[in-house]
């Protein structure tokens, strides 16, 4: 979870934003409009330069398996090897 030192003030105000928004959530964050849930690969430059600070999550989320199937003797596009190469 990320926000903004501003954000712990109390205010009460509240923002929803629906579909594709991580961008403006990224951008609200530390205007002052509250605490933003995004992926930390999202927020590496914000983390690294204290525009916003990551407040651990008490517990922390259980770690996720990924799996892949495919169909036998079916060619993958370009961009499924690319996403499959991409995981950890």
């Amino acid at each position: 979870m990320a926000c903004s030192s501003s954000a712990l003030t109390g205010n009460r105000s509240v923002l929803q934003l629906v579909g594709g928004a991580d961008r403006n959530l990224i951008q609200f964050t530390p205007s002052g409009f509250g605490l933003t849930i995004i992926a930390r690969h999202f927020i590496t430059e914000e983390l690294a330069s204290g525009k916003l600070v990551e407040v651990p999550l008490v517990p922390p989320i259980p770690e996720r398996h990924v799996g892949i199937a495919t169909l036998k003797g079916v060619l993958l596009s370009a961009a499924s090897k690319h996403f499959i190469q991409s995981l950890p």
